[in-house]
């Protein structure tokens, strides 16, 4: 018998508000006060606490995204970054194409004109 996935999204009220309306777990964190040591405190926290996948606003994951990557290389969870409400910066298609580059060799992403 399989167990059912985990999943929680970490940012602002607003961010995360409509995860909550479809059954996901959220954490209300800051997105412009949070600092490093916070973000990584709740990451932990939620690694411990067996969450599957960890969506983390954009502007809460770049201030930890190398360790985002590497729990996305070492362990079963997987941490992806959320684009905000006002828009996407382009943090989640740059960590993907980092993670395929790895993956693969090359940036099969990159555009060569």
């Amino acid at each position: 018998m399989s167990r059912e996935l985990k999943f929680v999204a970490v940012g602002g009220y607003e961010s995360v508000l409509p995860f909550k309306g479809v059954g996901v777990d959220v954490v209300d964190l800051l997105e412009d006060s949070a600092t490093r040591d916070e973000v990584l405190s709740v990451l932990r926290r939620l690694l411990k606490e067996g969450y599957d996948v960890i969506f983390l606003a954009e502007r809460i994951f770049e201030r930890v995204a190398e360790e985002a990557e590497e729990v996305n290389r070492t362990e079963r969870a997987c941490v992806v970054p959320l684009p905000g409400i006002r828009g996407s910066a382009g943090i989640g298609l740059r960590s993907i194409e980092r993670s395929v580059e790895e993956a693969v060799g090359i940036n099969i992403f990159r555009v060569n004109r």
